[in-house]
């Protein structure tokens, strides 16, 4: 007994029968039924597996694995199911509730082949700029990015101009300067580098490559490290996104700790007073994929997560070595005195307080500066170092800066390298007396 899938007038929805058929042929139907169902769309493909989007406790938008009793849901949601049964002479429909090893075929590897969904990235709570230069600010999923932007409720963001100036552009950053006027930056290079780490979660998905890591480091405790780094998380997503490093410079260590974080999907990843040498090659490595891949905590399968995460990495008189040294960019601290927690008279006295409540505006700043260069012809800024696979994001970040007036952007990279690596520090003094002694060597 065949029937085919028709529509249930009485609701409106499919019909999918049960009994009396090849199990295959009902795992297809399912599978079409919630695929057509998936509008506006909260059901996706990520990393090889079904996904769906959703609140979490504190309201903000989750990604979920669906579990079998998920996709129940869904078949029992998007379709009317019944089994057929003989009175008489003739067939009658008895309802009945999506079976639960259809919900397994559907979820299966077979059967994920069967679907019809779109692939998923990562969530998004702010406005972020799309490669074309155009804003992303409608909620719901978007083809373009594959991201999926869920602006929390209490979110109130201005208006963006289409064609903001020059001019817009500089008074936009200027008032996002002022966020951190009261930080002490060792030299000017330090203040836009500031602003370039403020300005890549929004423009993160513009750019189609790698971002390097912000190393935010003073010469000790109490010089705000920290709170800029919260500043971007509240920023980018609202809420911080403090992690700590492995204690060890174990490479297992670290893989657990990047897989787990990529997971999480968050816009920044914070990792907050480091101590010793920061040179690994599993951290390095992430620094410079689009994808990182690694095997799912406790299990054997190999996944693919997309990087598409702003890096930050705070401490006091951070060390960099191996090739470490050519992913990062340096945001100094030096308040110049001994207890600089005990500095007071700031203009902004409760930064994170402040942050959360002129979030919209602020990142409407930030979006408008970056539409201004857009919207210019994205003038090439003159001067900068390529610094290799980033320099798409040298470029862009780089470019809006410049066209805002701000100047500086990594003019202190020839510092931190010389700075970076101590074994090749040490060296150099060795190999230049050596040269002396012996300046024509056979």
């Amino acid at each position: 007994l065949t029937t085919p899938l028709d529509s249930d007038q009485s609701h409106g929805k499919p019909s999918i029968v049960l009994n009396g058929r090849q199990h295959d042929d009902i795992v297809s139907e399912a599978v079409k039924v919630v695929s057509e169902a998936n509008h506006p769309e909260t059901l996706f493909i990520r990393l090889d597996e079904l996904v769906d989007v959703g609140g979490d406790e504190r309201g903000r938008a989750a990604v979920r694995f669906v579990t079998v009793d998920g996709m129940i849901l869904r078949l029992a949601q998007a379709a009317e199911w019944y089994t057929l049964r003989k009175q008489g002479d003739e067939w009658v429909e008895v309802p009945a509730k999506p079976d639960s090893q259809v919900a397994r075929s559907a979820l299966s590897e077979t059967g994920r082949k069967l679907w019809n969904l779109p692939p998923l990235e990562a969530v998004t709570e702010v406005p972020t700029l799309r490669e074309d230069g155009s804003v992303l600010s409608i909620p719901g999923y978007d083809a373009g990015t594959r991201l999926y932007y869920s602006p929390p409720p209490a979110l109130a963001l201005p208006a963006i101009p289409e064609q903001p100036s020059q001019a817009d552009a500089r008074a936009a950053l200027q008032e996002v300067a002022k966020l951190v006027r009261d930080f002490p930056f060792k030299g000017q290079a330090d203040l836009a580098n500031v602003l370039a780490l403020l300005l890549t979660p929004v423009v993160r998905a513009a750019v189609p490559s790698a971002v390097p890591l912000a190393l935010i480091d003073a010469p000790q405790q109490g010089t705000g490290k920290s709170l800029i780094a919260e500043v971007v998380g509240l920023l980018a997503q609202g809420y911080d996104a403090t992690d700590s490093a492995p204690a060890r410079d174990d490479a297992e260590e670290w893989r657990k700790r990047l897989t787990s974080a990529l997971l999480a999907g968050n816009a920044v990843i914070n990792f907050d007073n480091v101590e010793g040498v920061l040179s690994n090659p599993v951290l390095a490595a992430a620094l410079t994929t689009p994808e990182f891949r690694d095997r799912l905590l406790g299990g054997n399968t190999m996944v693919s997560i997309p990087v598409r995460v702003t890096w930050i990495a705070t401490g006091n008189n951070i060390r960099i070595g191996g090739d470490m040294n050519r992913r990062c960019y340096r945001i100094r601290l030096d308040a110049h005195t001994a207890r600089p927690w005990e500095r007071a008279s700031f203009a902004i006295e409760d930064l994170p307080s402040h942050v959360k409540a002129h979030r919209g505006e602020l990142l409407a700043a930030l979006l408008t500066a970056a539409r201004a260069w857009y919207v210019a012809g994205q003038p090439a800024p003159a001067g900068l170092p390529r610094m290799g696979n980033y320099w798409p994001w040298v470029r862009i970040v780089g470019g809006i800066l410049a066209f805002a007036g701000v100047e500086g952007f990594l003019s202190s990279q020839d510092e931190l390298y010389e700075e970076a690596d101590e074994e090749a520090g040490g060296w150099r003094p060795f190999f230049s007396a050596w040269r002396a002694w012996c300046p024509d060597p056979v």
